[in-house]
């Protein structure tokens, strides 16, 4: 029998990835407008066509542009959604929970609070958490 080295592919029993977490670097769009974050970072995990996704994002200090409606913010290459996500947003600076939710058409999720309102606040650090399935 042959050794089998790097990602055992789920068809042969294996989970789909090489158990290392990865960065990427997300992009963040807004329903209209612009706005640059002072910070945005993203990390995740292929398991099959399960992906444990992480975004951290630290709003800007003074401006939040031109951005206006919900935050939409790009999966992890390659990445690409079927219909199921679990995603948690969080204002960490405000205990505040906020809505988030896979958008298959345009490789992204959207962000918003509960009311539906945009979720920025000055400098306060959000964070968005949760699993998606993949096609």
């Amino acid at each position: 029998s042959a050794d089998v080295s790097g990602t055992l592919p789920v068809a042969n029993g294996g989970t789909g990835n090489n158990g290392t977490i990865q960065t990427y670097s997300p992009t963040l769009s807004c329903t209209s407008g612009t706005m640059t974050p002072t910070a945005l970072t993203g990390r995740y995990l292929v398991q099959g066509k399960l992906v444990y996704v992480s975004v951290a994002l630290t709003a800007p200090a003074t401006n939040r542009g031109s951005c206006a409606g919900f935050w939409s913010i790009t999966l992890p290459p390659g990445v690409t959604f079927a219909e199921a996500a679990n995603l948690l947003a969080s204002d960490f600076d405000a205990s505040t929970l906020l809505t988030a939710g896979g958008n298959a058409s345009s490789g992204s999720f959207a962000v918003l609070t509960s009311g539906g309102l945009f979720p920025y606040i000055a400098n306060h650090h959000y964070v968005i958490n949760g699993w998606l399935e993949q096609q």
